[in-house]
């Protein structure tokens, strides 16, 4: 009888999880601006292969944008940080994330699933000739949305250049590392310029959006998925 109750559950949690809907949870972040590039963070629901096209200035049909790792995408992830470069000081850019599900992810076959896009948003380009800069500086809120919500409260992050979010974020570094990013994620407002993660705190992960040094990004002008 044991058996077979754990057998149901086992079934049960597998249709569950086949069933959840493919999308992007978490993000768009805009991470690390500068002048001339930015870096975009997002996470997917499922394993799958993003990038981000934009459009803007120079640049009048989507260009398309992903991660590569030793010459080749980074694909069947969840997690997503897309480089930006190429960018124009004090340009306003449009920009959208695409992300194609891998359903089953082997040597020489690759099966590809559902396809998502966002609506296009809008970012612009720090001015290096801008006399003075406006941000918010946060830290320590340790696991506690709540805390960090009423910290954001206090100040019209709209107007603002920038976020800047120190640590500590969460009180164990063992606790998976989204876990608590996705809790707090919808706390920022989409329409503020640039969500930044600084860690000054020897214990905290942060969604800093720098790419490994043996990561690069491909850039093409051809942004519709293959």
């Amino acid at each position: 009888m044991k058996k077979t109750l754990f057998g149901i559950i086992a079934l049960l949690f597998c249709t569950l999880a086949s069933a959840q809907e493919f999308k992007i949870n978490h993000g768009p972040y805009l991470q690390n601006m500068g002048s001339d590039e930015v870096t975009v963070y997002f996470t997917t629901s499922k394993e799958a292969f993003s990038w981000v096209e934009v459009i803007g200035d120079k640049w009048t049909k989507p260009q398309r944008f992903a991660t590569m790792f030793a010459g080749q995408y980074n694909a069947y992830n969840k997690e997503n940080r897309v480089q930006i470069t190429g960018l124009r000081p004090a340009t306003k850019y449009r920009y959208r994330l695409v992300s194609k599900e891998i359903t089953e992810y082997r040597p020489y076959k690759v099966t590809y699933g559902d396809s998502i896009a966002t609506a296009w948003e809008e970012f612009t380009t720090f001015n290096p000739k801008q006399q003075s800069l406006s941000f918010v500086l946060m830290n320590d809120g340790h696991d506690k949305p709540q805390k960090v919500k009423n910290l954001l409260g206090k100040f019209p992050l709209t107007n603002v250049d920038m976020v800047i979010y120190l640590g500590d974020m969460t009180m164990d570094i063992s606790i998976h590392r989204l876990r608590y990013s996705q809790r707090t994620s919808l706390l920022f407002p989409s329409e503020a310029t640039t969500k930044c993660a600084a860690n000054l705190h020897a214990n905290t992960w942060t969604s800093s959006a720098v790419p490994t040094t043996a990561s690069t990004t491909s850039h093409t002008s051809a942004a519709q998925p293959s």
